[in-house]
């Protein structure tokens, strides 16, 4: 048996152990990418609690990259465009969204939009949407984060994943808010593969949401329809078969991508 304090055991805990330096930096990157205004090295060393020395090196290694600017004459750092760059990579190839694309125009044209999510860091994030003849809808872009027990995609999820949500804050007066709520409606999305969101998060809207599956049955991500509340509430049963649809011809199109890679292969 290998010894705790071996040269072999110690190797594996510095290289298992992760870099504080890199995940300070990226710390430091996403949360200013979140926000509208730039920050002076003592608001991000307090935000952190990291020291001014650390959070300054850190800075200068991220305006050195692209990623990070400071202004001429000015102590404030901001989010650069380099990020857009990063994102904009990974966002032209990744399968789900490559493959979610055409479906998201269609799907979107029977709604207000149409969104694909998938679960990230305990939290459904949109990983591509559209939106009905193209126009933006606030709330709906790339990146973003949805609640976990008010919106369809965020309540699939955490019942499928068997998931308990953190805090059942009230959103709306249709907000689940409490943990018999929340269990009745889980067992309410497991028996239908279906997920409906009635005004939860936004009085205006209600939102469909249907998984999305591999040939082996894993759960890849979820796709959603936002609907007006009006014409959610003339005609409910009208818009689950549209997303289950939806949801098939995603997974229709990632099996046919993973074939056509494998004869490439």
């Amino acid at each position: 048996m290998e010894r705790m304090d071996s040269p072999q055991a110690r190797h594996r805990d510095r290289t298992d152990a992760p870099n504080r330096t890199l995940v300070n930096g990226l710390r430091l990157l996403e949360f200013m990418a979140g926000s509208d205004r730039p920050y002076s090295v003592a608001e991000l060393a307090r935000e952190f609690s990291l020291p001014k020395s650390h959070v300054h090196r850190l800075l200068q290694t991220l305006v050195a990259l692209g990623y990070v600017r400071r202004p001429r004459d000015s102590r404030l750092y901001a989010v650069d465009v380099q990020v857009f760059a990063l994102a904009a990579a990974l966002a032209d190839h990744h399968p789900l969204r490559v493959a979610a694309g055409p479906t998201l125009r269609w799907l979107a044209g029977h709604g207000q939009a149409a969104t694909l999510c998938v679960w990230h860091r305990d939290r459904p994030m949109s990983l591509a949407h559209d939106t009905r003849d193209g126009v933006p809808l606030p709330g709906f872009s790339l990146g973003r984060f949805f609640h976990v027990h008010a919106s369809a995609t965020g309540k699939l999820f955490a019942a499928l994943l068997r998931v308990d949500p953190v805090a059942l804050e009230r959103i709306t007066p249709n907000t689940i808010t409490t943990r018999r709520g929340w269990l009745a409606e889980a067992r309410r999305i497991r028996r239908d593969d279906l997920a409906v969101n009635r005004c939860e998060n936004n009085v205006t809207a209600w939102s469909f949401a249907v998984p999305i599956r591999s040939a082996q049955g894993e759960l890849l991500a979820a796709v959603g329809l936002r609907v007006a509340r009006e014409a959610a509430e003339a005609n409910e049963q009208h818009y689950p078969p549209l997303v289950t649809e939806a949801a098939a011809r995603i997974e229709s199109a990632l099996a046919s991508r993973a074939h056509t890679a494998e004869q490439s292969a």
